[in-house]
């Protein structure tokens, strides 16, 4: 009977020191391209997706060494697999928010509420994405690249008492507890307007959808 030369190691076994170095760099290798390629391409931070890819890579081990005695020496991270799905629930949710945004049309103000980290979106915001009129970003580093767009931006900010901050172009704030955009015109005057909330949006569920949500806006003023 011929000798197999195979050779393989349980998950409790310990190879030599060696091997090991070998076998856990071949697995970098296997294992970080992936993660840190689907997450550049899916436009997440690189660096948080191999933190939380560690974080459940030991919770995984931890809890497999509680409930079976034995590590799985499993890595949890990003995978090709998932990338159509993503694309196409993504795909949805554009076209449905296209879609939404274009059912307001008339002299509405449309605003997108992301808000956004980086002024990587310009393109997105304008007349050849959702053409809105204005949008929300995290901080005022990244206004330029809106406002110089021809567009209206808003800083999100926490607080329960907005003020007026004056700010270049046409920026404004997004005051979120308060639900409350404020803007400083050209004239120097204050304007301000209300975000409506989900208490307005789902006031009507049935065929008066409209009529229940135009009273909840009215009894807003």
């Amino acid at each position: 009977m011929a000798k197999s030369n195979m050779m393989g190691y349980l998950p409790n076994d310990a190879p030599p020191m060696g091997q090991r170095v070998l076998l856990g760099f071949q697995h970098v290798l296997t294992m970080f391209p992936a993660t840190a390629f689907v997450a550049a391409l899916c436009g997440f931070h690189v660096g948080t997706v191999l933190f939380m890819s560690g974080v459940g890579t030991i919770v995984a081990l931890t809890l497999s060494k509680w409930q079976i005695g034995k590590f799985i020496p499993l890595f949890y991270g990003s995978s090709f697999s998932y990338i159509a799905a993503y694309l196409a629930i993504g795909a949805a949710g554009a076209v449905a928010l296209e879609r939404t945004i274009g059912y307001v049309g008339g002299e509405a103000v449309t605003i997108l509420h992301a808000p956004f980290a980086s002024g990587d979106y310009a393109d997105a915001a304008g007349d050849n994405g959702f053409d809105v009129d204005a949008l929300t970003v995290t901080d005022e580093q990244v206004l330029e690249a809106y406002t110089s767009a021809n567009k209206g931006a808003f800083v999100v900010r926490r607080g329960e008492k907005p003020v007026i901050i004056p700010l270049p172009g046409n920026a404004g704030s997004y005051w979120e507890d308060a639900g409350l955009f404020t803007l400083l015109s050209v004239e120097g005057r204050s304007l301000n307007m209300r975000a409506a909330g989900d208490r307005v949006l789902y006031a009507g569920r049935g065929d008066d959808f409209g009529e229940r949500v135009r009273a909840a806006l009215e009894a807003m003023e």
